[in-house]
């Protein structure tokens, strides 16, 4: 497993996709000490939407300077 992630990322939209992302996942479920970290990661992270609004924000505010 990945030592700085927090999901599994899959490149391919697909079923195919899908199923890989999912054999990870449970490849690292399998694995307690894996999962347990891999959960320690994740609620370390800031998922609030007080920094979300902000990236919107930005986002926003980069989007109205260049209305293309």
């Amino acid at each position: 497993g990945s030592d700085h992630g927090t999901g599994f990322v899959f490149d391919h939209p697909d079923a195919d996709g899908l199923r890989w992302a999912f054999g990870e996942a449970m490849q690292a479920w399998s694995d307690p000490d894996e999962w347990a970290t891999l959960m320690r990661r994740c609620m370390a992270q800031d998922w609030s939407w007080h920094r979300q609004g902000r990236a919107y924000l930005l986002l926003y505010d980069r989007m109205m300077q260049d209305p293309r």
